[in-house]
């Protein structure tokens, strides 16, 4: 019901005034206030204004859903005010540190992103089920035994945090996805294990050891899906410069794993070892995908007038080729015949190009 007609219901009745003030799920956008969308100024302090005073009178029981699109003002700023709802301001006017949820029974899924200035996370949430996050935070929501779902993204030691805490934590997880700006030391081997895991991504810079990440395989009993999301921020060590032999886990089986993506593939010597070691402990894998445009994900055009948008910088085209080469003599030969083996490479006038 838009907010004109609600607020008219209201002033006639109580009883419709009391079923508002517990209404489950809470949507606020121009279109339901009514704002008008060419009085831009004006109308985004209206927005804040009226949203402020509904979630005053709001009881905050029973709320499920909460759709809420925050408006930058003048100085950039991040101002939202959520009073019963439970999101507390203890910055600066106008920057948001600290997100206090009350104990919410019914919440069962919450996404917090670009809100730059946040720390803090707190709060009780028994069912949630799913929870998307970004950034460097802190983060206490009690019991988190119902989490199921789970995507972090700018997690510092994330590998680590998500190895190391997450099999206790967050038992039930069935979809993890964690993209890590920076990783201090490599991934442990653990005894702990994701029981429930079918779903995993992983987002990693160039300087870690992605042999490691056996340890996540080797700790889900039932992953299906595993995607690996390189981010070049050094350059790889290439396995052309080291060619001693591989290190391997041959004692190790995954026998769920289905399905493996290397997104920005490399000549990385780690990546190489980690691709390998899939190939010769997952017992039912249906495809190995590897991907070797470098975060060059778009196609260039067949039209050639148009100026090949993706891989015109030298050392880029260089590794682009080192890493087919790589996965041409090392991870190929490897490949049982039940095997689907997936080569994304630059586009032939990429590769035809003289770096």
């Amino acid at each position: 019901m838009p907010m004109r007609e609600a607020a008219r219901v209201a002033c006639v009745s109580r009883a419709f005034v009391r079923s508002w003030r517990c209404h489950p799920n809470l949507t606020f956008t121009k279109e339901t206030l009514c704002l008008n969308e060419n009085a831009h100024g004006k109308d985004e302090m209206d927005f804040t204004s009226i949203v402020d005073c509904i979630l005053k009178k709001h009881s905050g029981v029973g709320v499920k859903t909460l759709h809420l699109p925050v408006f930058p003002d003048r100085n950039n700023k991040d101002c939202c005010h959520f009073y019963h709802l439970g999101c507390s301001d203890q910055g600066r006017t106008g920057e948001i540190i600290c997100l206090k949820i009350p104990c919410l029974k019914r919440l069962i899924c919450l996404e917090v992103f670009s809100c730059t200035r946040l720390q803090v996370i707190e709060g009780e949430a028994p069912n949630l089920s799913s929870f998307w996050v970004s950034g460097e935070l802190q983060v206490s929501l009690g019991e988190t035994l119902q989490i199921e779902k789970l995507s972090w993204s700018c997690c510092p030691n994330g590998t680590f945090y998500a190895r190391t805490e997450l099999p206790s934590r967050m038992p039930n997880l069935r979809s993890l996805s964690i993209h890590s700006n920076r990783e201090l030391v490599n991934t442990p081997m653990m005894p702990s294990k994701f029981l429930h895991l079918k779903l995993l991504l992983i987002g990693l810079g160039c300087d870690v050891d992605y042999f490691s990440l056996v340890s996540f395989l080797d700790a889900s009993l039932t992953l299906e899906d595993f995607t690996l999301m390189v981010f070049r921020f050094k350059e790889p060590k290439s396995i052309f410069v080291d060619r001693s032999d591989l290190r391997k886990m041959p004692e190790h089986r995954y026998d769920k794993l289905k399905n493996v993506e290397i997104i920005n593939f490399t000549s990385e010597r780690t990546l190489v070892e980690l691709a390998c070691q899939i190939l010769e402990s997952a017992t039912s894998l249906e495809c190995l995908t590897v991907d070797a445009t470098l975060e060059l994900r778009c196609r260039c055009s067949v039209n050639k007038s148009v100026h090949c948008c993706c891989l015109t910088h030298r050392r880029t085209l260089e590794e682009a080729r080192r890493a087919l080469v790589a996965a041409e003599t090392y991870i190929k030969p490897k490949i049982p015949h039940t095997v689907e083996f997936k080569v994304v490479e630059p586009c032939r006038r990429c590769y035809a190009v003289d770096p």
